[in-house]
């Protein structure tokens, strides 16, 4: 109606018809849903270190969120989802939305592949633990009793996992709704944040029928880009600055990890995907391809392997920050800066603990 009221003012401007039939219509609003997850809180989420792995409730919980969070799902297709439609099989797990399963009518069968390894790692401790209850049912979710989790369980159970690590909106609610994590996702990846995706990929993510509806919500209403670009100007940068040149090339054999999965690989170093990007592109550990930017894997797994945080090396040896760098200097020991993370070798840690 929008594209053609436009057709009618102009027959009307020029004499062809006395009324215009649209003039009464007026364009519904988008329903901007603007209240999501923030990056710390997606972080705690992702971060299977406080999944009791044995408690089904936990690890139920756990998938439900990652089902909104990963795939962008609504509550009722989460709900209506089955077994059968998950596909462990690859190194990203495939999802299979049946038209019966999606919002709307005469909608064609989906496949979604995840982008996070911990969804893949939830599913699987999950399917295991809801093959010990024996059900009658094929659908994916269900309450302890083996009977289909419905809706308002699903619900629940997003709220209830939230809740138990501590994760609030942006608006700094408690209850988490389960449509948050799926804004989340979308406030959170679209190029340059997260994963990366472009305005037309994130369309497809989400299923908006129409692209104004995400252009307008995660573009135009995205507070996480307007603090980017402030960022960015504040800095004399004028805009959103790439340190690399793009690439219409895929990701070499090496730059294959995601900046978002290297950040969550690397969570126990505490380093934020600002810094981890500034650094990687002055280092040339991060390179920018095709509109996203991709880490090193050599480089994450050299980190993660050999590298150890400041702050526990502290709570190890017993003494404060200033003592730290009078040691480490004293010591010879090399040290790392990514952002606000000081990190130290795994190596000289050991040697002299245990010398």
């Amino acid at each position: 109606m929008r594209d053609i009221r436009p057709f009618f003012v102009n027959l009307q401007a020029r004499g062809l018809i006395k009324n215009n039939p649209l003039e009464e219509y007026t364009e519904k609003l988008v329903n901007v849903a603007d209240d999501f997850v923030t990056e710390a809180g997606i972080q705690k989420l992702m971060d299977l270190e406080n999944l009791d792995r044995k408690n089904f409730i936990d690890v139920r919980g756990r998938l439900a969120c990652l089902l909104a969070y990963d795939y962008c799902l609504r509550i009722g297709e989460i709900s209506l989802l089955q077994v059968q439609d998950v596909d462990l099989t690859q190194e990203f797990v495939r999802l299979t939305l049946r038209p019966e399963v999606q919002k709307g009518q005469g909608k064609l069968e989906e496949q979604i592949w995840s982008c996070f390894r911990q969804t893949k790692e939830v599913l699987t401790i999950y399917l295991k633990l809801r093959a010990e209850l024996k059900p009658e049912t094929d659908f994916l979710l269900l309450s302890f009793n083996g009977k289909r989790l419905v809706v308002d369980g699903c619900r629940e159970a997003v709220q209830k996992c939230c809740s138990s690590l501590g994760i609030v909106t942006y608006k700094g609610e408690t209850r988490v709704k389960p449509h948050s994590l799926r804004h989340s996702h979308g406030t959170l990846n679209i190029e340059p944040l997260g994963v990366g995706w472009s305005l037309s990929e994130l369309q497809d993510r989400l299923r908006h029928r129409n692209i104004r509806t995400t252009k307008e919500v995660y573009v135009q209403n995205n507070p996480m880009l307007r603090k980017l670009r402030h960022e960015a100007r504040m800095n004399g940068n004028g805009g959103i600055a790439h340190s690399q040149p793009v690439s219409n090339h895929s990701p070499s054999h090496d730059f294959n990890v995601g900046e978002m999965e290297a950040v969550r690989e690397l969570g126990e170093l505490k380093i934020q995907w600002r810094a981890l990007r500034s650094y990687g592109l002055k280092n040339e550990v991060v390179r920018q391809i095709g509109g996203r930017f991709f880490v090193s894997r050599t480089f994450v797994d050299e980190l993660r392997n050999d590298w150890v945080l400041r702050e526990k090396v502290l709570g190890l040896k017993g003494f404060g920050r200033r003592r730290f760098l009078s040691w480490v200097k004293e010591k010879g020991f090399e040290t790392l800066m990514i952002g606000r993370a000081v990190l130290m070798k795994k190596e000289d840690l050991m040697g002299d603990l245990l010398g």
